[in-house]
């Protein structure tokens, strides 16, 4: 597994932790601002690399029909 795989699935596993987890709502001051922040940013992230996924997926398709 490459380590861009292992990084996503590492924020996965986190994430679905924070999200059961009372701490990070109670979490105040910088720090709970931080995280807050970085997961809101790997949601966007993740959002924006299926987009791209599904675009690629499509062009990959054309080539494809086309070649043939």
């Amino acid at each position: 597994m490459d380590g861009a795989k292992r990084l996503e699935q590492a924020f996965e596993k986190l994430e679905n932790y924070l999200k059961d987890s009372e701490a990070v709502m109670a979490l105040g001051g910088k720090e709970g601002d931080k995280l807050k922040t970085l997961m809101h940013e790997n949601k966007a992230l993740k959002e924006k690399h299926k987009e791209a996924s599904k675009k690629l997926d499509k062009i990959i398709t054309k080539i494809e029909k086309g070649s043939k």
